[in-house]
């Protein structure tokens, strides 16, 4: 589990992502991501920022259409 100081980071610039026009939720995956130490399975970031394995699906299907994940 990510702890609040790295989830604040991860909501902060997934914040900024979304201000310069970056969908939100692709934002918050790829930067649960990059902070992550290893990589992550789809339930454990579903679990990590609170939201449903439909959003994950969704917002790394936008990342990997963007070739920023693999």
């Amino acid at each position: 589990m990510t702890s609040p100081e790295a989830r604040h980071f991860t909501d902060s610039f997934a914040s900024y992502f979304a201000s310069v026009g970056f969908p939100k939720m692709p934002a918050r995956v790829l930067m649960s991501l990059m902070i992550s130490e290893s990589g992550m399975t789809a339930a454990e970031i579903a679990d990590d920022l609170h939201i449903s394995a439909a959003a994950v699906s969704g917002a790394t299907r936008q990342l990997l259409l963007w070739n920023l994940i693999k």
